[in-house]
C-alpha cells in the first residue's frame, strides 16, 4: 500500500494517517502544501507521473483529516484490482452508501453518515476523502485526475471518466472510517460542478454525488433531484417506515406513529473496532 496525502496540518496527519496502526505496513507520501500550495489533482498526478509501475501496490489517496478505524491491508488482499474503491459513496436514490463517522476537526459533534455495506458495493461516485486504486489499473489505462478541478469533485470525475471510457466500476468497501470534516459547498464547488456537467454532457447516464448533485447526461438532469427524493413519496412508507438517525438511533413508525426507538449503532463501538 502507498498512502498519498496533501498536507497542511501535519499534527493531524501524523495522528490520523502517519501513526495510525490501521495503516501499518504502508509507504507514506505526504505533499507539504504549506511550502507550496498546489491543487490536490496536481499533487496526486505528480505522484502518478513519477511512480515506478514495476512495483505493484494499492494507492490510497486520502485527506489529512481521514482516519481508518480498522486494518486496511486485510481488506485489500482479495479485492478485484480492476475497480476503483472508496469508503463512502452514492448512487441514484441512495445518497449514502457505506457507514462513516463525520465530525468537526477537533472531533466534536460526531455523527453517522450513510448505511453499512457487507461487501464491496457498486456506486456512482465516492467521496473525496479517500480513493483507492491499484497501480496496475492506473498503468493499464493511464488514469489521471483532472487538473481543471482544484479542491472539489476530483474523485467523482476520476470514477466517472474511468467508467465512461473504460467501463471501470467504482465501489464502496465495508471498512470503518472517520472523516474529521463535514465539508463545505462553496461557490467554487458549483463552478466545478458546472465544468463537469459540460465535460460529461454526452455521458451514457447521470451520476449522483454524495452531496446529492447530479453529473452527466444533460437531458436527464432536471429529473434527478426528484428521482433521488422519490422514495419519500412512496405510499408504503406511510404504512411502515424505518430510519436510522445521524446519531445512530433507530425509529420505526407504523401508520405514521412511532412504535419503536432504540440505539442502532454505537459510535464508541464503531470507533473502537467493535461489532455494532
Amino acid at each position: 500500500m502507498v498512502f498519498i496525502s496533501v498536507v497542511r496540518d501535519f499534527a493531524m496527519y501524523d495522528r490520523l494517517v502517519r501513526n495510525n496502526p490501521s495503516n501499518a505496513g504502508a509507504e507514506l507520501v505526504a505533499f507539504d502544501n504549506n511550502a507550496e500550495n498546489k491543487t490536490i489533482p496536481v499533487r496526486y498526478n505528480s505522484f502518478l507521473n513519477s511512480y515506478d509501475y514495476s512495483k505493484e501496490a494499492w494507492f490510497v489517496f486520502c485527506h489529512e483529516d481521514f482516519q481508518f478505524l480498522e486494518p486496511v491491508a486485510p481488506k485489500l488482499e482479495s479485492l478485484d484490482k480492476g475497480a476503483i474503491y472508496g469508503v463512502f459513496g452514492a448512487k441514484l436514490r441512495v445518497p449514502g452508501v457505506g457507514l462513516q463517522i463525520d465530525s468537526n476537526k477537533d472531533g466534536s459533534d460526531m455523527s453517522f453518515r450513510g448505511a453499512p455495506v457487507s461487501k464491496p458495493t457498486t456506486v456512482d461516485t465516492i467521496d473525496c476523502a479517500c480513493l483507492i486504486v491499484h497501480s496496475s489499473l492506473v498503468a493499464k489505462h493511464g488514469l489521471r485526475f483532472d487538473e481543471n478541478l482544484t479542491y472539489d469533485l476530483y474523485t467523482e470525475d476520476f470514477g466517472i471518466a474511468a467508467k465512461e471510457q473504460y467501463g471501470i466500476d467504482t465501489k464502496v468497501l465495508p471498512i470503518r472510517s472517520h472523516h474529521y470534516s463535514y465539508g463545505n459547498v462553496v461557490p467554487r464547488f458549483h463552478d466545478q460542478l458546472r465544468y463537469l456537467n459540460e465535460k460529461f454532457a454526452t455521458a451514457s447516464r447521470v451520476y449522483v454525488t454524495t452531496t446529492c448533485y447530479a453529473i452527466g447526461k444533460a437531458t436527464e438532469l432536471p429529473s434527478v433531484a426528484a428521482l433521488i427524493n422519490s422514495k419519500r413519496r412512496i405510499p408504503h412508507k406511510w404504512l411502515f417506515y424505518k430510519k436510522i438517525s445521524h446519531k445512530g438511533r433507530l425509529t420505526v413508525k407504523v401508520l405514521g406513529v412511532p412504535v419503536w426507538r432504540r440505539r442502532a449503532y454505537s459510535m464508541e463501538a464503531w470507533h473502537n473496532g467493535k461489532d455494532i
